[in-house]
């Protein structure tokens, strides 16, 4: 189905009853609503009404936050699918897939014409978001012709390396929203801490699995060299999780360090694009990136803790300031000192690493950051679990 971005709500609200009026016979499928579409489309700009109020449990053990309208098609699809309907089941899986198509374009879109920007990364997203988009297509005519039926049959076919390529979405979020979500991380990071410290291992599992989740994200939009840094610490947490009956053995001070590390990687990804968007006279975009990158940081060595706190570099306040200028001033002005700031930052995240790697008495504790706009942050939903039926 080819359909002009534009027009984009109305031909899924087309698709939606077009489905249901051609499902079989025998099927009793929950009633569709047409302007479904239309609300899950606001979701995606702003994020504002994606309150992340619920998460996709994959049967790997992993996370997926309902963040956009991506991902809460995917939840439908997989509550549909839960409630043995496929007609609805179909629908949200192509809606999805219309949707990465549509973020595709805007990939390819500024591939190709961005001063400033590293183009092969969006290159080689838009063409990550299709071939996710294509695996949609597939499990939906799978659902349609009832060759799959089950939430183990569909975590198979959109696995791992299809939901890595669909967190590539993110490469083309809105500044202002992605940052309202960059704070999540240390959210979750905080949550496991304070439930390892009272020795409530499944919550401190789960809230890992969390802080995952969100660090995927972060690796979907980061640049290669980012992303390498971003994937090493996901990959440690994957250590964690590897054994969580055994998380009682891991230390205080080594899970610090784990959350520090990767609050050194989200920096540098942070530094890294709001390098990018300055080039590309994007003011606004690289203040929002800034202000992330100085919270990183705070949040590293919070995790550090003791001395190295007290001897934090003063230019955090100055990153956040510089960045809170660029948002309120998107006509890129030569008076703002952009690239001093960032040779500050650079200076700054190398004064964390030197410390995470000399360190060996980090404490894990809760933070208390205060951040300027408030973050959309979770609340604590259910979990779904799936199975093969």
């Amino acid at each position: 189905m080819r359909c002009e971005p534009r027009f984009q709500s109305v031909c899924l609200a087309i698709l939606l009853a077009t489905l249901a009026v051609s499902a079989n016979a025998d099927s009793t499928p929950a009633q569709i609503d047409a302007n479904a579409a239309l609300k899950y489309r606001f979701l995606q700009n702003p994020m504002g009404a994606a309150t992340l109020s619920s998460w996709t449990h994959h049967t790997d053990g992993s996370f997926s936050p309902v963040v956009d309208s991506v991902s809460a098609h995917l939840a439908e699809a997989d509550r549909a699918l839960e409630g043995q309907d496929r007609v609805r089941a179909q629908a949200m899986l192509t809606a999805a897939s219309l949707e990465l198509r549509a973020e595709s374009r805007l990939a390819l879109a500024r591939s190709r014409g961005g001063k400033g920007l590293d183009l092969s990364v969006y290159q080689d997203g838009a063409q990550r978001l299709d071939a996710a988009a294509a695996r949609l297509d597939r499990a939906a005519r799978r659902v349609a012709s009832g060759a799959l039926t089950t939430l183990g049959q569909l975590d198979r076919l959109i696995d791992p390396a299809t939901r890595a390529d669909i967190d590539r979405r993110w490469l083309v979020v809105g500044a202002a929203d992605w940052y309202r979500l960059a704070g999540a991380t240390q959210t979750h990071f905080e949550a496991a801490a304070e439930a390892h410290e009272d020795q409530n291992f499944q919550i401190a599992a789960i809230e890992l699995g969390r802080a995952r989740a969100f660090l995927c994200l972060e690796a979907g939009r980061s640049s290669a060299v980012a992303r390498t840094e971003l994937l090493r610490s996901i990959a440690q947490i994957d250590a964690l999780l590897a054994a969580p009956g055994r998380l009682h053995e891991v230390k205080t001070n080594d899970l610090a360090k784990v959350f520090a590390r990767a609050s050194s990687a989200l920096a540098r990804a942070d530094r890294a694009k709001s390098a990018e968007f300055w080039a590309a006279n994007e003011a606004s975009a690289a203040g929002y990136a800034l202000r992330a990158a100085a919270d990183s940081l705070e949040s590293g060595l919070d995790w550090i803790g003791g001395p190295v706190k007290r001897s934090a570099p003063a230019g955090i306040a100055a990153t956040r300031a510089l960045g809170e200028s660029l948002v309120a001033d998107d006509s890129a002005s030569n008076n703002i000192p952009v690239e001093q700031g960032l040779r500050s930052l650079d200076r700054d995240v190398s004064f964390l690493d030197e410390k995470i790697s000399k360190t060996g008495k980090g404490t894990a504790r809760r933070l208390v950051v205060s951040r300027d706009p408030p973050r959309s942050l979770p609340s604590t939903p259910t979990m779904k679990e799936k199975n093969d039926g």
